[in-house]
């Protein structure tokens, strides 16, 4: 970016639990898994929580499991205090009880 400074992240309270996460999250949804190698992904998430966004959105359908396994190996490393996931459940990642939504 040169010379211009990096837009300042804003963070909200969530809920009454004191925690604040980043108004901007980073999602995984289309990228994460199969898109992305380890590399990659790795430096998006480092990138992202350097800019001050430690949110991140993940669901357990993304990729089935992809994007969660994928997320799981970069943030390893990263201390869990640092950073606020999300991750949904709904759609059903294969057949059988267990891999059915939160209703089952």
């Amino acid at each position: 970016m040169g010379d211009r400074m990096m837009p300042r992240v804003q963070y909200r309270r969530l809920g009454s639990t004191g925690c604040r996460v980043s108004a901007v999250a980073l999602g995984t949804w289309l990228n994460f898994g199969k898109r992305l190698d380890e590399d990659a992904a790795r430096a998006l998430v480092w990138k992202s929580l350097d800019l001050g966004i430690n949110f991140i959105d993940t669901a357990d359908v993304y990729d089935l499991g992809g994007a969660e396994a994928q997320l799981g190996a970069v943030l390893a490393d990263v201390p869990r205090k640092d950073y606020v996931l999300a991750s949904k459940v709904f759609f059903p990642t294969g057949p059988g009880p267990i891999r059915r939504n939160a209703s089952s």
